[in-house]
């Protein structure tokens, strides 16, 4: 029997958007845009973990204060630092900047935006 690959999945997520305001929090449907991805990842069979990149300070809280419930390590939320937020940054600057942190990363990685 194969195994099955799993991937870790990285989401940028800005607070703001310099083309479309909020639009990472506009609500769709009654639910906001990066909940809907998260939601199609979750059913994915082939994702092991989503990690968030944010400076969205409501967001990390919305996922401190437990607003949703994903299985125990799924979504794993991580606070740019000052140095990587704005309209300029790289998303190859995002990954330089978690990869050294992810001790257990996996060496199958997949990137999407909202």
């Amino acid at each position: 029997m194969e195994a099955q690959l799993k991937v870790t999945v990285l989401i940028p997520i800005k607070e703001h958007s310099s083309r479309v305001p909020g639009k990472n929090f506009r609500q769709f449907c009654g639910r906001p845009l990066y909940l809907w991805i998260l939601e199609s990842l979750a059913r994915c069979n082939h994702v092991k973990r989503v990690i968030i990149s944010t400076d969205s300070q409501s967001l990390i809280e919305s996922f401190k204060n437990g607003q949703y419930c994903w299985p125990e390590g799924f979504v794993v939320v991580d606070r740019r630092p000052p140095n990587l937020c704005g309209d300029a940054i790289s998303v190859n600057l995002l990954w330089l900047n978690l990869l050294p942190s992810r001790k257990d990363s996996d060496p199958q990685f997949l990137l999407t935006w909202l």
